[in-house]
């Protein structure tokens, strides 16, 4: 076995300690908006949950000390992303 080959399989092992697997029941609409954003950001699904779930903690962060999370054009804003 090659150096980089053992080291793999070490990166693995240590992940998989600190990763938990889940089982999800989405809506076809909510399961075919995921394979979406996933094939148009590159990132297979488990990154763009992740990606969410983090965007997520930011928006109710936010609403927790009285501030909102929005996306804004020239200081007009778009929408705003709530959590409650």
């Amino acid at each position: 076995m090659f150096r980089s080959e053992q080291s793999n399989e070490a990166d693995d092992e240590i992940d998989s300690r600190y990763r938990k697997q889940l089982n999800l029941d989405l809506s076809q609409e909510a399961y075919a908006l995921l394979q979406t954003l996933s094939a148009e950001s590159g990132k297979n699904m488990a990154e763009v949950l992740q990606m969410g779930l983090a965007l997520y903690s930011v928006a109710q962060e936010a609403n927790k000390t009285g501030l909102t999370l929005g996306i804004v054009h020239q200081e007009k804003v778009i929408q705003e992303i709530t959590t409650s």
